[in-house]
């Protein structure tokens, strides 16, 4: 899902944009301010709200002013613009009017144009085509295709541009930027990339439009590719440039190019505004600089947007010290500057997931249902994915039963967690549910059922779901492909799993991966090595795949053979290529070059060996009787031997006799089972002395009943 935060920052850039074009282009050459001798005029430019506008509006009409087209213009234009003002009462004065001047019809498109219902911008520019003698100007179309952009509309805005043609503004810079604005909001970037290459003239507007419209939609190498072409005509970039730059560099978590961009609004002298301090909060947390985002947010005078918080809260919910969100979330409380919104709630829930604080959940839950929040499917999403991770499924389920506002995500949630904690029942009673309730499954709720059905190995429902997505018309993407692959193989089709590889037009290295180990789980270990020689570009996972597959089946020379070859084409080995490797000489009983290679893995490649390294080592040295060894590399490790390391070691005691440190060896393994019966008659059948393991057990409070049957 692009990240609602992007979106409201999106939604920010935009207007902005919006705003920085229209006060600077469109409305500045109807707006009078010259003194005039005539006192209502004066007062209209005093006004402050509708009832004393109606006030001077009955003077205006007694003394006959109302009937001059420059004082009915400004009439309009505070009725349609004003905070205060309404447009469809300026629209009710335009009617009132015998002849009104374009200057009046543009207030009023432009009212409406930022209105909660921008369409009658485009009802009233038919009237005035329909209904006027008066024609539209290069200052009408702008306002228009600022409404297209808005409603995202290209098929309205290619019938606007048609009427441009046919009156000749095409070659207004004005409107020609309206156009760019117009076709980069509504996704068209390569139209407006054409009518930005083909204008003549060109100014900062035309910049930013092209430029944040390839930010809004993802493109954002496009975007710093475009500002380094505009530095080079130069153009001095602005408030808005630089917001589109940051969020550039915060989609590409490119944080140095971000710090350039810093020091570059120190270099102009912009002034950190609101809007600007948040795109630098913004960029910082997604690069990961949360001291960076915090100093600027801290150094911030006006702290009322409540999307500055929101950055910083997200940052730090993302992190690794959520607590943080937690603790500027209460410093948000007790300032006062501002109202917690969705979001803030939303990311909130996130940090207490990380947590794995239910009961600070809980308390978030009470704040959302204080603030009204609860009907909110975004801030439902987080509550229900919250209790979810926690384990809390009974109140997860609770809460979504009593939500009367759902969306798959809702669905999907619940029904991973069914998945996770093992409830495949309720899982798939809850996917039958959501198809009745008329949800169409999306492409990650069919990934997860197929993952289930993949667990269960039950190809009967898989084939199902598989005709389902069929049904859905959903695209048979990548991801979707290798999980119906993964599920076919361990259901023990591997033709099907073919047909489904052979058709992806596209592979990734998983989709061959997938496939190779398919192969290898059911014993064609020709085709897997077949597939794996024709994978092309082989990265590091497909060598992995390859020489941990050999090394299993048993064919241990083969693996190490592959190991040299993908150290030699350059590849650098990691973690698993040298367990796969490790694995390979315990098989083939290759004690010194396994050793040689567990050296290779922290001298050469500069990795940290894991516990199941060590717990391969152990078992090559224990195969081979070397049990000292054994012994002195498990108390050489860094962090502290696992019950998987202690037990092989305790086997390879067993096998060669060395009683003393088989003792050992289990005393260490009743450490992390000390309530586990297994363990206790596991020993007692190794000392002479049973009885003490059974009076530990009674010490204990373990039931002495044997775990297994008397026919075992």
């Amino acid at each position: 899902m692009i990240s609602n935060i992007i979106k409201t920052q999106k939604c920010k850039l935009r207007s902005l944009t919006i705003l920085n074009y229209i006060h600077s282009h469109a409305v500045c050459p109807y707006e009078h301010t010259f003194v005039t001798p005539n006192p209502l005029l004066n007062l209209l430019e005093q006004c402050t709200s509708m009832s004393q506008l109606f006030q001077i509006q009955s003077q205006m009409i007694t003394t006959g002013l109302f009937l001059d087209d420059v004082a009915s213009s400004r009439l309009i234009a505070f009725c349609a613009l004003s905070d205060t003002g309404d447009p469809c009462y300026s629209h009710r004065i335009l009617r009132d009017l015998d002849n009104p001047i374009v200057h009046s019809w543009n207030y009023v498109i432009k009212g409406y144009s930022e209105s909660l219902n921008p369409v009658k911008a485009i009802d009233l520019y038919r009237e005035m085509l329909v209904n006027s003698s008066c024609r539209p100007d290069n200052y009408t179309y702008p306002i228009l295709f600022q409404v297209c952009a808005r409603l995202c509309s290209c098929l309205m805005g290619n019938m606007v541009f048609g009427h441009v043609l046919k009156l000749g503004f095409e070659s207004d810079v004005f409107v020609q930027n309206g156009v760019v604005h117009m076709m980069a909001s509504c996704g068209k970037l390569e139209h407006a990339r054409h009518m930005f290459d083909e204008m003549c003239e060109r100014d900062l507007v035309t910049w930013n439009s092209l430029i944040n419209g390839y930010v809004d939609y993802g493109n954002a190498c496009e975007a710093l590719k475009l500002f380094e072409e505009m530095m080079l005509n130069g153009v001095m970039p602005d408030e808005v440039t630089m917001i589109g730059m940051l969020e550039s560099c915060a989609q590409l978590k490119d944080l140095n190019r971000g710090v350039e961009f810093h020091k570059l609004i120190w270099k102009y002298g912009l002034e950190f505004s609101i809007l600007l301090c948040n795109a630098l909060i913004h960029m910082y947390s997604k690069c990961g600089d949360l001291q960076s985002a915090r100093v600027i947010f801290d150094s911030m005078t006006n702290k009322t947007s409540v999307l500055s918080w929101d950055y910083v809260i997200r940052g730090y919910s993302e992190s690794w010290i959520p607590v943080e969100a937690i603790v500027l979330y209460k410093e948000m409380l007790v300032s006062g500057l501002c109202r917690p919104d969705y979001y803030t709630c939303r990311m909130l829930f996130n940090a207490c997931e990380r947590l794995c604080s239910c009961l600070m959940g809980y308390l978030v839950f009470g704040h959302v249902l204080k603030l009204g929040f609860e009907s909110d499917v975004f801030v439902l999403n987080g509550v229900v994915h919250m209790l979810v991770s926690c384990g809390k499924l009974e109140d997860a389920r609770r809460v979504f039963d009593d939500s009367c506002v759902r969306d798959v995500f809702t669905w999907i949630s619940l029904i991973d967690g069914y998945v996770h904690f093992g409830k495949t029942g309720e899982a798939l009673k809850l996917f039958e549910e959501m198809r009745a309730s008329g949800v169409k499954p999306d492409e990650v709720t069919m990934i997860g059922m197929i993952e289930l059905c993949a667990q269960l190995k039950d190809l009967d429902r898989g084939v199902e779901f598989h005709q389902l997505i069929r049904e859905y018309g959903l695209e048979f993407t990548i991801p979707l492909c290798n999980a119906l692959m993964d599920m076919y193989i361990k259901c023990g089709d591997i033709e099907e799993a073919r047909v489904i590889f052979d058709s992806m037009r596209k592979k990734t290295s998983m989709s061959w991966n997938i496939m190779i180990e398919g192969y290898a789980e059911v014993g064609m270990l020709d085709e897997a090595r077949k597939l794996f020689d024709e994978t092309d570009n082989k990265d590091c996972a497909a060598w992995n795949s390859i020489i941990g597959i050999l090394a299993i089946s048993g064919f241990a020379y083969d693996a190490l053979t592959h190991f040299t070859k993908m150290v030699t084409i350059g590849l650098r080995p990691d973690e698993i290529t040298f367990l796969g490797v490790l694995v390979a000489c315990c098989h083939a009983g290759l004690v010194i070059e396994g050793y040689d290679y567990f050296y290779q893995l922290t001298s050469i490649y500069n990795l940290t060996p894991n516990p199941r390294h060590y717990s391969s080592m152990v078992y090559l040295f224990g195969r081979a009787g070397k049990l000292k060894e054994a012994e002195a590399l498990i108390m050489s490790m860094p962090m502290k031997p696992g019950a998987d390391v202690w037990g092989t070691l305790y086997f390879a005691c067993r096998i060669h006799g060395n009683m003393e440190m088989e003792e050992k060896a289990a005393r260490k393994l009743l450490e992390f089972d000390p309530e586990g019966r297994g363990i206790y008659v596991m020993l007692s059948g190794m000392w002479n002395e049973a009885q003490e393991v059974w009076n530990m057990m009674s010490i204990s409070g373990i039931d002495k009943t044997p775990w297994y049957d008397d026919d075992d």
